[in-house]
């Protein structure tokens, strides 16, 4: 490496590796030079002309006049003409400034040769009438100390030149051993003085390019910077560019929760992206901290919209230290062919406005306008603007922007104070709008906003009012009257609704005397609002002592999570999750806890939104899956059956960090099996990145982790999210369990999703189970899964531990998981309850139409090793028939079953060993109490003990009475 290295500098050193960069500043140096010494030169062989025609006497050197004449002035004329001719050629090359160097070369060799010529001829002119060759050393000395030459061609030529010229006088003349010496020693001199002369103009260049770059380019991220941007305008115009300005979305956030050089990682990998599209001619610019500048030279409207999607896609999972940042970007793009830098300045300046509005529309978007579709009165605006951060309105609906209300909401403060005027600050939030936005679109949705702002500003006559963030505002007003007013604004905006039920919720803070902090009043009106999202029976809510209270503990909350944590002040608590068909446990869910010793007992509703609202759910959640993971070893010590765990995981641990690379990292340092790791995602999570989301759920599952979709059904997506995305369970929401004995829909919904799931593949669970009644149908429909209070609550790991030792708990052990699970697919509310029983349906459908429409008595049973039979569960359509045989539960026809004869019961064993063996459908008929009966039966799956089959069940004694 060493000798590598030191060849490498030897290269440079001689000239032999030079970039193109230091070799245009070395031939503008070299003009530069030449175009002086040219000068100075012809001055003086014009003198010397003149000179020699005045004062040179008869005799000359042992020459007549005439002679010296005739010898010497055609050798100063070439040598002015030459150094005109060199003169014109420099000044030419610098006045237009060519990027030539080819021309550098013709001109530089030019100026040497004619120098060195004239300085050969002449010194030999004196060497034959016996006087010294001063005049060949004194011009060498000229071309080498001004000109910088290449070493090597300094190395080569000089001693070339010194060679011919040694060689071509001693042909004609005899030399002098002085002369000899003084040739090697000019030669030497001249090569040193080459060497240096070069390195130091490749010294002085290198420094020069790097205070240009310094200049011209972003020292953190390598792109242009704005300084180059004003310098590079004249170049784009006349030409069809497009310009895209780019901003980070919440980039203030990663700063702050990642570290500002996480900040700069990135910015730099944003330009990175930026830069490494090929597909057309760009230049990159940072503007500001996180703002992006890209003009496009060579591209067309949909390859710049693809290459800003690809742009945003790329930088969407950045990782650092382990974590990935989920990063948005908002982008505005106007394109046109700008004739005038007005122009193109009014270019950027309404790709800036359409960014802006990409981001104030919730970001992550992409605005683009045609510069030739802008008013003139647009244009104006702009132009009596500098920046869009400069103006004073929100661009959509026209109101003061939240800059401007601050400044003024702190005089109207001031002044309503000195006139002891009672006033208050109001916060008004759209519930439902971006559902709205969804459904409309953000042309429909843009204009509802200006609607309310009409509304607000029509019932608030007189008010400060601002839009801030997407579908909230904020007004000062005074307190007369005030609740009239937002109950007002209330039913107005509710009458703009259409499909989306739109909601106004306000909160509204009085500030006290002396209190003159707009910013401070601002949040406390918002989070007073907040504060009734949910509340469907209120509109409006004053910020209140309790409210302060209430604030507080989100403060502490936010501020001690760390603390907690470490310190285990958070507790995971386990809900069993049991199998309808067998009772057994066959899983938990692990719910999080916060005992704080200042504030007691946490329930989850109280800190998990705010850990979420500060981005540090993750924080949470991967703490829960560490004590799940630590359980596991610990149950599984004790030597009990270990059973699967869910938990849940926010929308926002997708974003901040690498979910997978987080639950592998955990899930492997604790040797876990996948299998006994489930994660719960709620359907909310889904909607606002779906794509994103099915990724990340395809990837856990690829790792063997269960992915169950939490709280179905609350969403108005719902179904479109579980055919967009691939889950192994459904979680169906509690609030369909609540009306349950009230609202006849409530059953027909669930056993909706049940026969819905199955058909797909996916398992089902419902929660909030709290009576037994409610069991049994959840068990008829095909559910396979049920938790609730009605078995039991969330307990901590002691109280765990306490019942698993005293044996309060049955668990399910993985051999008996698999066969249930396998049982669970069967689905007895369909026609084709498994995919080999199609000809059972098939046959029954040609014989009556009836069973086609109205479903078909199916159940299953398990076949025990002593011959014993017995029901797990059954369809209405099965019980119904069971009744009608004998008026029995399905228990009691379990025992009427074990009650038939052998016979029966041997034709009912060969008919299963068949349908085991061969995987065929078999037929089984009897007769009970004068009635026949045929019996469809398919082999399900094996236990060690046990056979499970699927049964279908025909009374052929009478007509249509196959289905009752």
């Amino acid at each position: 490496m060493k000798k590598r290295g030191f060849i490498n500098s030897l290269k440079i050193w001689l000239g032999i590796k030079r970039d193109k960069e230091m070799l245009q500043i070395v031939d503008h140096s070299n003009m530069q030079v030449i175009t002086v010494g040219g000068m100075m030169m012809a001055v003086i062989e014009l003198a010397m002309i003149v000179m020699a025609r005045v004062f040179v006497g008869e005799n000359v050197h042992s020459m007549s006049r005439q002679a010296w004449l005739d010898a010497h002035l055609p050798a100063y004329v070439m040598l002015c003409i030459s150094s005109i001719i060199v003169v014109i050629s420099a000044g030419y090359y610098l006045k237009n400034g060519l990027d030539n160097h080819v021309m550098a070369v013709f001109v530089e060799m030019l100026y040497i040769a004619a120098g060195v010529a004239f300085g050969a001829y002449i010194s030999y002119m004196d060497y034959i009438s016996d006087d010294q060759i001063m005049t060949f050393y004194t011009m060498f000395f000229i071309v080498a100390a001004l000109v910088v030459l290449n070493p090597v061609f300094a190395l080569l030529s000089f001693p070339a030149s010194f060679g011919l010229y040694y060689y071509f006088l001693t042909m004609i003349h005899g030399w002098r051993n002085g002369t000899v010496i003084n040739y090697f020693q000019m030669c030497i001199a001249l090569i040193i003085v080459s060497i240096f002369r070069y390195n130091l103009a490749r010294l002085n260049a290198e420094y020069r390019l790097m205070i240009e770059h310094v200049l011209r380019y972003d020292v953190l991220t390598g792109a242009l910077n704005l300084h180059s941007l004003e310098e590079n305008r004249k170049s784009y115009l006349g030409k069809q560019i497009y310009v895209l300005m780019a901003d980070i979305d919440d980039f203030k956030y990663f700063n702050d929760r990642f570290g500002h050089s996480a900040g700069d990682d990135v910015i730099r990998r944003v330009v990175h992206f930026a830069e490494a599209e090929t597909a057309f001619q760009k230049d990159v610019y940072r503007i500001n901290g996180d703002g992006i500048c890209v003009y496009i030279m060579d591209g067309d409207t949909d390859s710049v919209m693809d290459y800003a999607k690809r742009w945003m896609e790329s930088v969407r999972g950045i990782e650092k230290n382990g974590y990935e940042m989920y990063i948005n970007m908002s982008m505005g793009i106007t394109y046109g062919a700008p004739k005038t830098i007005d122009h193109l300045i009014n270019m950027e300046k309404f790709a800036d406005r359409e960014m802006f509005i990409a981001r104030k529309q919730g970001g992550n978007r992409i605005e683009i306008e045609n510069i030739k579709k802008i008013s003139k009165d647009d244009l104006d605006d702009v132009m009596n603007n500098s920046s869009m951060d400069d103006n004073n309105l929100d661009i959509l609906t026209g109101l003061p922007n939240l800059a401007l209300f601050r400044n003024r909401a702190q005089k109207i403060m001031i002044n309503m104070q000195n006139n002891e005027v009672d006033y208050c600050y109001i916060f008004f939030d759209i519930k439902n709008f971006r559902n709205y936005n969804e459904k409309y679109g953000f042309e429909n949705g843009d204009l509802l906003l200006k609607q309310v702002a009409t509304i607000l500003q029509s019932s608030f006559k007189g008010c400060l009012l601002t839009r801030v963030g997407e579908d909230h505002f904020i007004l000062i007003t005074e307190l007369d009257r005030v609740v009239d007013k937002i109950e007002a604004v209330h039913r107005t905006v509710h009458t703009l609704q259409q499909d989306v039920h739109l909601e106004l919720k306000a909160g509204i803070y009085e500030p006290e005397a002396g209190d003159y902090d707009v910013s401070q009043a601002c949040d406390r009106a918002k989070i007073v609002c907040d504060s009734i999202k949910g509340d469907f029976n209120s509109i409006y809510k004053y910020y209140d002592d309790d409210v302060m209270k209430e604030l507080k503990k989100h403060q502490y909350i936010v501020e001690h999570i760390d603390e907690a944590i470490e310190k285990e002040y958070i507790k995971v608590y386990y809900q069993p999750i049991i199998r309808t068909v067998s009772g057994e446990i066959c899983g938990a869910e692990a719910l999080a806890r916060w005992d704080d010793p200042k504030y007691g007992f946490l329930q989850p509703m109280e800190f998990i939104d705010i850990l979420e609202r500060n981005r540090l759910i993750h924080k949470l959640d991967m703490f829960v899956l560490k004590k799940i993971c630590e359980t596991y070893h610990m149950i599984r010590d004790e030597g009990y059956h270990t059973i699967p765990v869910s938990f849940n995981m926010s929308r926002l641990d997708f974003e901040i960090t690498n979910v997978v690379k987080s639950v592998e990292d955990l899930v492997n340092e604790y040797q876990v099996p996948h299998d006994m790791i489930h994660i719960e995602v709620t359907e909310s999570a889904l909607i606002d990145n779906l794509d994103y989301m099915k990724q990340e759920v395809n990837r856990l599952r690829m790792k063997g982790y269960e992915v169950w979709l939490d709280d179905f059904g609350t969403g108005y997506s719902a179904l479109s999210i579980i055919q967009d995305s691939e889950f192994d369970l459904v979680k169906m929401d509690m609030v369909f369990l609540k009306d349950y004995n009230t609202n006849i829909k409530s059953k027909d919904i669930l056993a909706t999703i049940v026969d819905m799931c199955k058909r797909m593949g996916i398992k089902t669970l419902a929660e909030g189970v709290e009576t037994a009644d409610q069991l049994a149908f959840l068990r008829s429909i095909g559910c396979e899964k049920v938790q609730g209070f009605y078995f039991n609550s969330p307990q901590p790991l002691d109280e765990i531990m306490r019942l698993l030792h005293e044996e309060k708990f049955v668990i399910e052990n993985r051999a008996r998981r698999d066969y249930y699970d396998t049982i669970g697919r069967v689905n007895v509310l369909s026609q084709a309850p498994m995919d080999y029983f199609q000809e059972v349906m098939e046959k029954a459908t040609k014989d009556s139409s009836q069973i086609f429409f109205s479903g078909f008595p199916l159940a299953i049973a398990e076949c025990l090793e002593n011959d014993r039979f017995q029901y797990i569960l059954a369809n209405d359509k099965y019980h119904d028939l069971m009744k009608l045989i004998h008026r029995g539960s399905l228990s009691e026809s379990s025992d009427l079953i074990n009650g038939l004869s052998e016979e029966y019961k041997r034709l009912f064993r060969e008919g299963l060993s068949r349908s085991k063996k061969n995987g065929t459908m078999e037929v089984v008929e009897y007769e009970i109490d004068g009635r026949k009966y045929v019996t469809h039966m398919r082999y399900i799956t094996s236990m060690r003990d046990r056979d499970a089959i699927l049964l279908a069940l025909e009374n052929t004694s009478y007509d249509n009475l196959t289905i009752v």
